[in-house]
């Protein structure tokens, strides 16, 4: 086990609310894992799919928003490789779900702080 490795692992199983905002939940593409390791997204994309023939990870095939110019520049459905830790799998799973299901109520009080900051109600 490399320690790039051992990172890109971390990357995949990053549960916490500040990763969650900056990234999402998991599983992730070998884009954003390499935004959030700051490496060459090619050879994490390599390395990848050789963790995913060791049995390292899990890779799924998910519908991501991602930047394009083309035809405006936007965020566009693409699918996209996607890729969970086997070790972390179902707690990450747990996790990104808690997560997802409690995204209005976060919604709803940054609302209310912002409208409260602009002096409305």
């Amino acid at each position: 086990m490399t320690d790039n490795k051992r990172r890109i692992l971390e990357a995949l199983s990053l549960t916490n609310d500040h990763a969650n905002l900056e990234w999402g939940t998991p599983p992730r593409n070998a884009a954003t894992v390499a935004s959030i390791l700051s490496l060459d997204v090619s050879n994490v994309a390599r390395t990848l799919r050789n963790m995913e023939h060791q049995g390292l990870v899990q890779a799924e095939d998910r519908m991501i928003d991602v930047w394009c110019e083309v035809p405006k520049p936007g965020h566009y459905p693409r699918l996209m490789r996607c890729y969970w830790c086997i070790e972390t799998m179902e707690q990450d799973k747990a996790a990104a779900d808690a997560w997802q299901a409690g995204s209005k109520e976060r919604s709803r009080k940054a609302e209310e702080k912002m409208m409260a900051m602009m002096g409305q109600k």
